[in-house]
């Protein structure tokens, strides 16, 4: 029903279902070098980057392990339950890159608390010499945050979301491999509607 209205948000649960789609694409078959996170393990990590390690957070730790094991980590950051972007770790540029269909420049406190409570796994990964070689660098605090998005895309106030699953869908690392845009989104959503 949130994709009906135009004043329901998208909550984590869509998210993750749509996410479960394109991992099932073809289009995004990847040699295994994109790792599309779920809604559900980003508030664990925040809850770890607000805390701290849990002793049952090594199921959490395993999955920041895998991470390990590919290039880019996708990232759905969603900003006090009304704001969805994407946040991606690419090991290969050291870098975190953002991309957000408002170009909004605020501090982004969503991101940060995810980042720290990643870092404390990757902190107790290193401390039992579990660092994969491919990931020499897991010090996140060293990578560059870069906006991927110069202008604002998104002209309505309710389809962050949507530009959001189309950004984890079509980023490869350096750009879009697809315009994103208000209309495309639209039609989109008409699409994903029908589909669900």
């Amino acid at each position: 029903m949130c994709l009906l209205d135009e004043k329901e948000w998208v909550n984590d649960d869509v998210i993750d279902a749509y996410i479960c789609c394109i991992k099932d694409q073809i289009h995004v078959q990847n040699d295994n070098k994109v790792y599309f996170e779920s809604p559900f393990v980003i508030s664990l990590l925040k809850r770890d980057g607000n805390l701290g390690i849990h002793q049952n957070s090594a199921f959490i730790t395993e999955i920041v392990k895998k991470y390990m094991e590919h290039d880019m980590i996708e990232l759905p950051i969603n900003t006090s339950n009304t704001h969805w972007y994407l946040a991606i770790l690419n090991s290969k540029k050291r870098e975190i890159q953002v991309l957000e269909s408002l170009c909004w420049k605020f501090d982004r406190d969503d991101l940060s608390i995810t980042l720290r409570g990643i870092q404390f796994h990757f902190d107790l990964i290193k401390s039992q010499n579990l660092i994969n070689e491919d990931w020499k660098d897991v010090d996140l605090t060293e990578w560059k945050i870069t906006e991927q998005i110069q202008k604002p895309v998104k002209k309505d106030s309710s389809s962050c979301s949507l530009f959001m699953v189309k950004f984890l869908e079509y980023f490869t690392g350096s750009a879009l491999s697809y315009a994103i845009t208000q209309v495309y989104v639209f039609l989109f959503n008409r699409k994903y509607i029908n589909f669900t």
